[in-house]
């Protein structure tokens, strides 16, 4: 049942432009220059064959972006036109048959959609189809059918010829096809290691009735004695509930007390605040007392002389301090007129001194004649007048002094003066102030002193007043001691009652007597209670189950009996099965050895004529380095280290030719795709692989894409 690419259709911007290519079932080259678009079309025809699978493609995602492929395949079942439209949808549809999909997905937003196999099991003409991709699972298609460019093949993924497994042990006799049944039912090395069925699920089903069958005989055993083991739970469970609602009531009682404790303990807080501000209020009214007491005896300490102040002498006090006020200004006016007396006085002194000096002078300068000269009846007249203006200005100056302190004004002063600072002196002494130890010279410093001093001890006179207004007095001292023993005997009554309460709760000594410690032990005696009430619930909740297991137990001995005949047909079942399947599981040994053989056969037989193809293309040039370990590593591990490029991708085609013997085998001749793969060849290899090509043509499609001219008669040659 041959596969062949009939045709495709190919549009890309940029490369081709609904390009047709059509093909023969032999030997097909395609030609185009680099970058023409000749390993994407290869790439894209085989991903096509893929079909929707995921994860087994040559292209990623966005190498389709702007691609449209359309391509019709076909086997001896007929043919199929798969149509791929870039990023956007894939669908599947009969020649002929233009406007119907078999098979669709939108890659636009709408899910997976149906599996392919799903799709094609449930319709009729599509059985070959469906064979084609159960058969060709995942890589293996690509693996069989496609070679990409040497100059690829260096940065591609390793081929994985492991998936080939299956095409190469599959025969056209179903040996494989019965291994793959066998395997599924009674082995672990099927495909995807299947789970088990068949008659192994019959077993395990048996087997699990069986326990089941077992389980409930010991049931209906333990049912006989279960009875009598209810009741006493019943009762021991009946007995724990009374004692938990005894407990409860205990724990309800103590919360009570200790609700009343905490009460009492509240109010002797209460009571300790009311205590201390009543005690701070008498300490407060001590302290006043205290300090006006203080400060009346500092005041007497500091101003002795005032201690025995009357208002005689208070008033002498003012009185000193207008006469003081009088005395000070008449001093300040006689000093003022004296000090102007003293200024003119100066001002004479000092013009008559200048007046005799000049006149000494002048007679100096008339009697010797210097710079002046009188006659002699003159001279003497001169002189004389001259010495009498000197002696005038000093007669003058004297007449001055004489008159100016012998003044009308300064004596009255003068007499004002001694009057008030005598009647500043008979007031002194009447505040019994000794003046003798004073001189009036430090008349005017002491009083000033003694105003200050009468100042200060005024001052503190009227900080005693203010003190004494704030006191609340004796009668409120007594009415705060009244209360404070009230109090007190509250108090007294309180604690009594809380150390008995807190002796029926338990404490002993000081403990629990804050209120801090009673709310906590009223909340342990609270949670105590709900999680008393949440049990007595859980064992109702028991009790009413055990009633009805009670009322429901009874003798199953009927019940017993069909288990019993029940029982026995399975072990004979089950012995029958086991049987059987010993004999199966034996035979799918046997078959799992051959399928190993045979695929360490085929592996021999693809490893020597892939040697034979490679070294016929290179003319036995390399005989002596590569050899069938070489493509034995190929073969397993997908790749090679240590070998050059161009080398590794003859061994790889060489791999691709000798598949097709095992194709042949299978009934199934896959096309084989190539893309450029005369890159690297010189003439004599290129006819070489042409005169292979040929050959294998007879079985299989052929479609090679190069750049390189070839003559015609290589077959049918298209331009891209």
């Amino acid at each position: 049942m041959a596969v062949l690419i009939r045709e495709c259709t190919a549009s890309k911007p940029g490369l081709f432009t609904n390009r047709l290519f059509t093909f023969e079932e032999r030997l097909n080259v395609i030609l185009g220059r680099n970058n023409s678009g000749k390993s994407l079309l290869a790439r894209a025809i085989v991903d096509l064959l893929h079909g929707p699978r995921p994860g087994v493609g040559l292209m990623d995602g966005s190498a389709w972006d702007s691609l449209y492929l359309e391509a019709v395949f076909s086997n001896s079942r007929g043919d199929f036109r798969f149509i791929r439209n870039g990023l956007r949808s894939l669908a599947i549809r009969r020649p002929g048959d233009e406007e119907k999909d078999i098979w669709a997905r939108d890659f636009e937003g709408n899910g997976e959609g149906p599996a392919i196999e799903a799709a094609l099991e449930s319709l009729e003409g599509w059985k070959g189809l469906l064979e084609f991709y159960r058969l060709f699972e995942g890589a293996s298609l690509s693996s069989l059918c496609y070679l990409p460019s040497p100059a690829d093949t260096a940065h591609a993924v390793a081929e994985r010829y492991a998936d080939l497994q299956r095409v190469f042990v599959d025969d056209g006799a179903g040996f494989y096809r019965i291994y793959l049944s066998l395997a599924g039912q009674f082995g672990d090395e099927g495909p995807g290691k299947w789970v088990k069925g068949g008659i192994v699920q019959e077993v395990l089903n048996g087997e699990s009735e069986l326990r089941r069958l077992e389980k409930r005989m010991e049931i209906i055993d333990l049912e006989y004695s279960k009875h009598d083991k209810l009741i006493r739970e019943r009762r021991d469970l009946e007995g724990s509930i009374k004692e938990k609602r005894e407990e409860m009531g205990r724990l309800k009682r103590h919360r009570e007390i200790g609700e009343n404790v905490l009460a009492r303990q509240q109010r002797l807080a209460e009571i300790e605040v009311s205590i201390g501000e009543r005690e701070r209020e008498a300490a407060e009214e001590e302290r006043k007392k205290a300090e006006i007491e203080n400060l009346t005896a500092k005041a007497l300490d500091l101003f002795p002389q005032f201690r025995e102040f009357n208002e005689t002498q208070r008033g002498n006090l003012r009185k000193i301090q207008d006469l003081y006020r009088e005395l000070r200004d008449a001093n300040e006016e006689l000093s003022r007129k004296m000090s102007g007396i003293s200024s003119r006085k100066k001002i004479i002194k000092s013009v008559v001194l200048s007046m005799n000096i000049a006149s000494l002078f002048a007679v100096i300068m008339v009697y010797g004649e210097i710079l002046l000269r009188v006659e002699p009846g003159r001279k003497h007249l001169l002189i004389t007048a001259l010495m009498v203006f000197a002696l005038a200005g000093v007669v003058f100056l004297l007449a001055y002094g004489i008159g100016t302190g012998r003044g009308r004004a300064l004596a009255d002063l003068a007499l004002r003066v001694e009057d008030l600072e005598g009647r500043v002196e008979v007031l002194l002494r009447e505040n019994n102030v000794k003046i003798s130890e004073y001189r009036m010279e430090t008349l005017y410093e002491f009083l000033l002193q003694y105003f200050e001093e009468y100042s200060e001890f005024t001052e503190m006179q009227m900080d005693v007043l203010k003190l004494s207004s704030a006191l609340r007095g004796q009668e409120y001292l007594d009415r705060l001691k009244e209360e404070l023993g009230e109090l007190e005997a509250e108090k007294e009554r309180l604690q009594t009652g809380v150390r008995e309460d807190l002796a029926l709760l338990g404490y002993g000594g000081e403990a629990g007597e804050t209120a801090a410690v009673t709310l906590d032990h009223i909340f342990a005696t609270e949670k105590a209670i709900e999680a008393l009430a949440r049990d007595i619930q859980e064992d109702e909740k028991v009790l009413e189950r055990i009633a009805g297991e009670i009322k429901n137990t009874g003798f199953q001995s009927d019940e017993k009996q069909g288990l019993l005949e029940r029982k026995g047909e399975l072990v004979r079942s089950l012995k029958e099965l086991n049987a059987h399947r010993e004999m199966m599981e034996y035979l799918y040994g046997l078959f799992n050895e051959a399928v190993k053989a045979r695929w360490k056969r085929q592996t021999e037989k693809l490893i020597n004529r892939s040697s034979e193809i490679f070294h016929a293309l290179t003319d036995k040039q390399y005989i002596s380095r590569i050899d069938p370990a070489h493509f034995r590593a190929l073969l397993e591990e997908g790749d090679i280290q240590g070998v050059h490029q161009n080398i590794l991708h003859l061994q790889h085609l060489s791999l691709k030719l000798a598949m097709t013997d095992f194709l042949i085998d299978l009934d199934r001749p896959l096309p084989l795709i190539i893309d450029d793969p005369f890159l690297f060849m010189d003439d004599v290899r290129i006819s070489r692989l042409r005169e292979i090509l040929d050959e294998i043509s007879e079985s299989r499609q052929v479609i090679v894409f190069t750049h390189i001219s070839v003559p015609n008669q290589w077959g049918r040659v298209l331009e891209i």
